[in-house]
């Protein structure tokens, strides 16, 4: 099945290919108690934010994984007179890239999942191959079953004909005194016998015509139409003079280049080593090669709050803190008809 087709196997981890998009953004407002106003300048620190991250991760057959992603903070904004601004924005644009040195290093095996579904689409072609190749066989090897039963027919009524006329003869003979009559006993019997034979053969030949009908129709003996049609063979058994001896290699060679079981278990063998290939690999320490850049910015206003203890209206005053976000993967198959999902996640609390 190609479409869907799944390929577990067993060795290290085969890298995703797909690009992968990811998107967040979440909103926050929270109260908060202070217990010490030498770290916030106030009792009771009020913030609100606004973020948005979204970025794209990719991983590559040589083992190769690239993440670039952006960070941003939006509108921060608290009541404490100690922040320099205030709201302020902060944004990070990072990008990393990641190299396996020793496990899952070479292309050739990480792409061994590409190689046996290659291959098992080729045994699927193999099969269908063998199916074909057996229903045409058995196609051909029933008409010439027809055939046979055909001429089988023509010789048994040839033969009735003959034994008939022998009986017409021996008659007019035994009339003419020419013979004894228990000769003319014999040559009915004769006859007679020939008789049963042609009607024997006559039944074997509609026999055959039947099965060979079931096999080439879908309705079969449903249909009237083909319960009523004959079918008359256009070719006869006609042994060559003199027919050619090839030797038995140049018999056996053929027969295993065309034979599609041979080839499918040629394949499976191949698929057999590929997963040893993976086997192999994880055998080996995992050793991997990194690199990150980034780069942030932050602007806002200066903060303009006086430094001084502010309380509460009430001293009963509500604290509360809520969160609100949503998050999205694309994978990158989403784009070409792969149709995974996306995922998203609110939270509030």
């Amino acid at each position: 099945m190609l479409s869907g087709l799944s390929v577990q196997l067993a060795g290290t981890a085969i890298p995703n290919l797909d690009p992968v998009f990811y998107a967040s953004g979440q909103f926050s407002h929270s109260t908060q108690i202070e217990t010490a106003t030498n770290i916030t300048g106030t009792n009771y620190l009020v913030s609100q934010s606004k973020s948005a991250n979204y970025g794209i991760q990719q991983g590559f057959l040589t083992g190769t994984s690239v993440q670039l992603g952006m960070g941003n903070t939006l509108g921060v904004t608290q009541n404490s007179p100690y922040n320099l601004f205030s709201p302020f924005s902060q944004a990070t644009l990072q990008l990393t890239v990641q190299q396996n040195l020793l496990q899952g290093f070479r292309p050739s095996v990480n792409n061994r999942a590409i190689r046996v579904a290659r291959n098992q689409r080729h045994i699927s072609d193999l099969a269908f191959k063998n199916q074909v190749m057996a229903t045409v066989a058995n196609v051909v090897s029933l008409y010439w079953d027809l055939v046979t039963d055909n001429e089988d027919l023509k010789v048994k009524q040839h033969t009735y004909e003959l034994n008939k006329k022998l009986y017409e003869d021996n008659q007019r003979r035994a009339e003419l005194g020419a013979i004894a009559p228990i000769d003319i006993i014999q040559a009915e019997a004769e006859m007679k016998s020939s008789q049963q034979d042609v009607t024997t053969a006559e039944l074997q030949v509609l026999e055959q015509e039947m099965i060979l009908k079931n096999v080439l129709t879908r309705s079969g003996m449903d249909n009237m139409a083909v319960v009523g049609a004959r079918i008359v063979p256009t070719d006869h058994i006609d042994p060559p003079a003199q027919e050619a001896v090839r030797p038995v290699q140049d018999l056996l060679a053929e027969a295993l280049a065309n034979r599609p079981d041979v080839e499918q278990n040629a394949i499976g063998l191949e698929d057999a080593r590929i997963t040893t290939l993976g086997v192999k690999d994880a055998m080996l320490p995992q050793l991997n090669g990194f690199a990150t850049f980034s780069n942030s910015g932050l602007a806002g206003q200066v903060n303009t709050l006086p430094y001084s203890v502010t309380l509460p209206k009430r001293a009963n005053r509500d604290v509360y803190a809520h969160r609100r976000g949503r998050e999205s993967i694309l994978p990158g198959g989403l784009w070409h008809g792969a149709g995974p999902g996306v995922r998203a996640q609110f939270s509030e609390l």
